[in-house]
This record gives C-alpha cells, sequence and structure tokens, in this order.
C-alpha cells in the first residue's frame, strides 16, 4: 500500500506542476489580460501577469515538493486543494474527494 500511496502523491505533484503551473502562465497571460486589458509596455509585463507568474511559479515549487515528497509541500498542497473548494462544481468535487483521500490514507505520514 505504501508504493501505491507514494505514486499518488508523486501524481498530484505533476498534476499541480502540469495544471496549475503551466496553464496559470499560459491562460493567466493570455487570457485575463485580454479580459481586462491592462495596457502594456513594449516589453513589459503588467501588474497581473507578474501576480499570475508568481502564484505559478509558488504552485511548480509546490508540485515539486509532492514529487520528492518533501513535509513543507503538504501544508501549501492541502491549502490549494481548501481554495480549489470554491471552483465551482468542478473544483468542488475534486477538492471532496481529494480532502477524503488524504484523511483516509494520512498522506502526511508519507512526506519526509
Amino acid at each position: 500500500m505504501e508504493i501505491l500511496s507514494n505514486l499518488h502523491i508523486r501524481y498530484h505533484g505533476y498534476g499541480w506542476i502540469l495544471f496549475s503551473g503551466v496553464a496559470n502562465v499560459v491562460m493567466g497571460i493570455s487570457f485575463v489580460g485580454f479580459l481586462l486589458y491592462v495596457p502594456r509596455a513594449e516589453g513589459h509585463f503588467s501588474e497581473i501577469d507578474l501576480i499570475v507568474l508568481a502564484a505559478s511559479a509558488v504552485m511548480i515549487l509546490v508540485g515539486l515538493g509532492l514529487i520528492l515528497q518533501k513535509k513543507w509541500a503538504y501544508y501549501p498542497f492541502k491549502l490549494g486543494v481548501y481554495v480549489n473548494l470554491l471552483n465551482f462544481p468542478i473544483g468542488t468535487i475534486i477538492s471532496v474527494f481529494l480532502l477524503d483521500y488524504i484523511k483516509k490514507n494520512e498522506i502526511k505520514n508519507y512526506m519526509s
């Protein structure tokens, strides 16, 4: 059972990197910047772009921490799951199942 749980922790890390980090960079810079139409000087980032880039960098670091099963990555991961509860309806469903999985399998014990 330990090998299976370790794989699941790593898969969550890959998910954080792929969906949270990379998707935030791509969608955040192009879509949010387009929606809010933040004027930019040529070759400069707007404040929204910088916030999205910083959030994405944190999410990528947490994803790497999950893959390497570092104890410090557990708390930002769990915080992210709680924040994802607000993404109704898909994020709420995923987060409820994920919180149940974390509690049932005691994922915190697998982090070193």
